[in-house]
């Protein structure tokens, strides 16, 4: 398996036509959220369920931000052209496993049918 050195997927990212479209910007904020989801998920196996309610507060977090997190992804990432959700269209259209790359190596708007390599 070929190792990807930080700069390589950081530039890999920036020719993508998400990168080529200045959405780059939602994935930090999408990859913030799902941080923030995980530290939640942390915080309840870290307080533990000797003390319910600071658990549930926990895990409500964590479940609030994990929504959040898809949302704001499905939402945000769009076709440059037609302002479709490309993001949710991969992720309610395509395989669960391969949606995350699937995203970034479309070749056209699924809704559109406009070349995503010529953005704007």
């Amino acid at each position: 398996m070929p190792v990807v050195s930080e700069e390589g997927l950081v530039a890999a990212l920036r020719d993508s036509w998400i990168g080529k479209s200045g959405q780059l910007w939602k994935l930090g904020v999408a990859l913030v959220l799902m941080a923030i989801g995980i530290v939640c998920a942390i915080g309840a196996f870290v307080v533990g369920t000797d003390v319910p309610r600071p658990f549930g507060l926990w895990m409500i977090a964590f479940v609030f931000f994990g929504v959040l997190f898809f949302a704001w992804l499905s939402i945000s990432i769009r076709c440059p052209f037609c302002r479709g959700p490309i993001m949710w269209w991969t992720a309610s259209k395509t395989s669960h496993d391969l949606w995350p790359l699937t995203v970034f190596t479309l070749q056209e708007c699924p809704y559109c049918r406009k070349s995503l390599r010529s953005t704007p």
